[in-house]
């Protein structure tokens, strides 16, 4: 809709009329002859709209308009802006105009927006010396969480450097075990290559290195029944339970030992 359509020239004058004679009374029959804007959506149209009906205005036109809105807006639910309401923006191009001051103390008294008529929360202040008593509160309580909220955050610092820090050396720890590991298990498969297949599957049977069976290259466990019939029955059942039900690489190792088991 174009500005005219949103507040035709008539409905505009109208509203002017109410607010220079605070008839405000007459606002009933104003919206019942105008039922588009009965629905109130030219309250909530963008600054630039109503900067653009503002600079068609005299300084006192203008406040008579603020006028009629403000209770038009108290007293019709349909015409509540809320934080984008007409009055904020068409009072803050009077502001820029003139020193405004008693009709913001007229607002005040007499709206019922939260947001009016500085587009800021007024806190239910009925005048601006009640306004700039909560707004040096709201300073003082704002100054007071932040200072908290520095202490809080000077603390969450320390806790999460700390906690950098242990991850730090839990990670070094860990890199140093696994190396050790490594280098472990590196010179337990160099000894069990060095062994012959027997030995080699009789230290394995018995977990001399404390090696997984996955650590041990398939190669160094050899399945040949003959080697197997001459492990001692200890070992050779001990072996069984190691490799248990594994299958892949164990399985010709494990169907070995199964046949020199029977």
């Amino acid at each position: 809709m174009t500005r005219s359509e949103n507040l035709p020239p008539s409905f505009l004058s109208l509203l002017i009329l109410i607010g220079r004679t605070e008839k405000f009374t007459d606002l009933s029959e104003l919206l019942a002859a105008f039922p588009v804007q009965a629905k109130g959506g030219f309250m909530r149209q963008s600054p630039e709209f109503w900067y653009g009906i503002a600079d068609t205005l005299s300084d006192d036109d203008l406040e008579a308009l603020i006028k009629a809105l403000t209770i038009a807006e108290r007293d019709f639910v349909s015409l509540q802006g809320g934080s984008v309401s007409g009055i904020i923006w068409a009072f803050r191009r009077l502001q820029q105009r003139k020193n405004s001051d008693q009709l913001a103390n007229w607002i005040l008294a007499n709206t019922s927006n939260y947001w009016a008529p500085f587009g800021a929360g007024n806190g239910g202040a009925k005048s601006l010396s009640e306004l700039n008593e909560l707004y040096a509160l709201s300073a003082t309580e704002t100054l007071a969480r932040r200072e908290a909220f520095l202490r809080r955050e000077s603390v969450d610092r320390s806790v999460a450097l700390e906690r950098r820090r242990r991850r730090a050396a839990e990670a070094i720890g860990h890199a140093e075990r696994a190396k050790t590991l490594r280098a472990t298990r590196s010179r337990a498969i160099e000894e069990l290559t060095a062994m012959s297949g027997e030995e080699r599957l009789i230290a394995v049977a018995e977990d001399r290195f404390q090696l997984p069976l996955d650590a041990i290259p398939s190669e160094l466990l050899p399945s040949d029944v003959p080697i197997l019939s001459r492990l001692p029955a200890p070992a050779r059942m001990a072996l069984a339970r190691r490799i248990d039900r594994r299958s892949g690489r164990y399985q010709s190792l494990r169907e070995a030992l199964e046949l020199v088991l029977e």
